[in-house]
C-alpha cells in the first residue's frame, strides 16, 4: 500500500459510518471534554452546583466535593467556576495536585495564584518565573519565602474562568514558603476582587491516610481568606467530619456527586451524540434502548463508565468492519469483548497477573479479599495503588469507593471479553 494510503482508508471507513448516523466523530470521551461539548453534557447536577454557589456567596467557605472514581467531579469543578466567572468580582481559579505532601498543595496554589495573577501583578510574575526557572530569586534580588521554611513543587496545570494552559514543569525547591508567599500573593488580589476561590482537582487521587496528612499539614493553608473548593473519595467526609481529626471544620460545606439514573444516563449520552451532530434531536440512535439499558447497568451510572462503553462500541463497529445500522445490546458486547482482549494483550506481565488474580477471586480486590491480597504479596490494597491506579486510567479496572473501602473490579470491556473459566 502507498504511503498515506492507510490514512486515506481509515478516513473512509471512519467517514462513512459516522455519516450513516450523522456524526462528525466519535463523541463519546474518556477525559473531561473540551469547553464546548463540557456544556452541552452537563446535566442534573444543578442542585449540587447551587449548594456550591450558595456557600462561596454567603462567606469565604471551604467545600469539599466529593465521590467515587469516574463520577464526573472535574467537570462539575469546570462548570461551577465557569459559572463564578460570569461575575466579575469573583477570581475563580482551577488547578490539579501533583504529589501528596502538604508541601506539594501549598505550591500547587500558590503557583495557580501566581499564573492567574500574572499579567497584573510584578509579584506573581516575579514569583512565576521562580517557579517555571525563568529567573532566580538571585536576579529578583530576593529570596522568595525566606524566613519561614522549605517546600517542594510539582507540575500542575491550571484553567482561569474554564480556559485552559498546558502543564508547565515547576522548579523543586525554588521557594522556601510557598504558603507565606500565597498568603502575600492572596493578599494583593483581594484588593482587586472580592472573593478568590481556587479549587484543587485530583487531590481525591490520594489514598484516604495521605489525603488527611496532606490536608492536616495545609490546614494554615486552607484556614486563609479564600475559598477553596477540594476533590475527595467517598470515604473523605468519614475523615473530615471526624471531631478526633485536625482537618475537622475544615470544609463548611460537603456536596456528594451520585451516579446517574437510567433516565439521566440515557439524557447524557443523547447530548453527547447531539455535540456530534449537525442537527440535535432527542434520540439516542444509533444505540438501541436495550443497548442504552446494557450500558447503565454495566457503568452503574458512572459517567467515565458509560462513556468508555459508548466510545468503545461507536469505535468497534469501524474496526471491525460491522455492517449495522444501529448499536444494540449484543453489538455492545461484541465490541467490548474485542476491545477487553486487544487491551489485556497490551498489558505487561506483572499486569496480566494481577488481573488474572482479581478475575480468579471473585472479580474484586478489596482489603476484605485476604486470599487475593495473599496471591498477589500484598497486605493492602494501598501496597499496589500506584499499578492499580495506572490500570483504572487505562480502563482495565474500575476503582470503587465506599466510606471506609476501596475496591478494584474488572473493567466492563474486560468483565465480558471471557467466561471465569477461560484464559484472556
Amino acid at each position: 500500500m502507498k504511503q498515506g494510503g492507510l490514512l486515506k482508508l481509515v478516513q473512509s471507513q471512519t467517514s462513512r459510518v459516522l455519516s450513516k448516523w450523522g456524526l462528525s466523530q466519535n463523541p463519546f470521551v474518556k477525559t473531561p471534554p473540551p469547553e464546548h461539548v463540557r456544556r452541552k453534557v452537563f446535566t442534573d447536577r444543578e442542585r449540587e452546583m447551587s449548594r456550591l454557589l450558595r456557600s462561596i456567596l454567603t462567606n469565604p467557605m471551604n467545600t469539599l466535593v466529593f465521590g467515587e472514581y469516574g463520577i464526573g467531579k472535574t467537570i462539575f469543578l469546570l462548570e461551577s467556576l465557569c459559572e463564578l466567572a460570569t461575575d466579575k468580582k469573583f477570581f475563580p481559579i482551577y488547578t490539579t495536585l501533583e504529589g501528596n505532601t502538604s508541601s506539594d498543595f501549598d505550591v500547587s496554589v500558590l503557583f495557580a495564584l501566581s499564573e492567574a495573577m500574572y499579567s497584573w501583578s510584578e509579584r506573581a510574575k516575579e514569583i512565576h518565573d521562580v517557579l517555571t526557572g525563568r529567573s532566580t530569586s538571585k536576579e529578583t534580588g530576593r529570596e522568595v519565602g525566606m524566613d519561614v521554611g522549605t517546600g517542594s513543587l510539582m507540575p500542575i496545570s491550571i484553567t482561569l474562568g474554564g480556559q485552559g494552559t498546558e502543564s508547565q514543569t515547576i522548579q523543586r525547591n525554588a521557594v522556601s514558603q510557598p504558603r507565606h508567599e500565597f498568603i502575600m500573593l492572596l493578599e494583593e488580589c483581594q484588593k482587586r476582587y472580592s472573593r478568590i476561590i481556587i479549587a484543587v482537582d485530583e487531590v481525591d487521587k490520594q489514598d484516604p491516610e495521605k489525603f488527611y496528612t496532606l490536608l492536616s499539614g495545609s490546614r494554615a493553608t486552607l484556614d486563609v481568606e479564600c475559598s477553596f473548593i477540594v476533590t475527595g473519595g467517598l470515604w473523605a467526609p468519614w475523615l473530615t467530619q471526624n471531631p478526633n481529626r485536625s482537618i475537622y471544620g475544615a470544609f463548611g460545606e460537603e456536596i456528594k456527586l451520585n451516579p446517574f439514573n437510567l433516565s439521566t444516563t440515557r439524557d447524557v449520552i443523547i447530548a453527547y451524540l447531539n455535540s456530534a451532530r449537525e442537527k440535535e434531536n432527542n434520540h439516542t440512535w444509533p444505540f438501541t434502548e436495550d443497548a442504552i439499558e446494557y450500558t447503565f447497568t454495566r457503568s452503574k451510572g458512572v459517567p467515565r463508565q458509560f462513556n468508555h462503553i459508548c466510545y468503545e462500541a461507536i469505535n468497534g463497529v469501524i474496526d471491525m468492519e460491522l455492517d449495522v445500522e444501529e448499536i444494540d445490546k449484543t453489538i455492545v458486547e461484541k465490541c467490548l469483548k474485542e476491545s477487553g482482549r486487544g487491551r489485556y494483550s497490551n498489558l505487561q506481565e506483572n499486569e496480566q497477573f494481577i488481573v488474572d488474580t482479581i478475575r480468579c477471586y471473585g472479580g474484586i480486590l478489596s482489603n476484605e479479599n485476604t486470599e487475593a491480597l495473599t496471591s498477589l504479596g500484598i497486605f493492602t490494597v494501598f501496597d499496589l495503588a500506584p499499578v492499580l491506579d495506572k490500570l483504572v486510567q487505562q480502563d482495565i479496572l474500575v476503582k470503587r469507593e465506599g466510606t471506609r473501602t476501596i475496591q478494584y473490579e474488572i473493567a466492563p470491556s474486560l468483565a465480558v471479553a471471557v467466561d471465569a473459566q477461560s484464559a484472556i
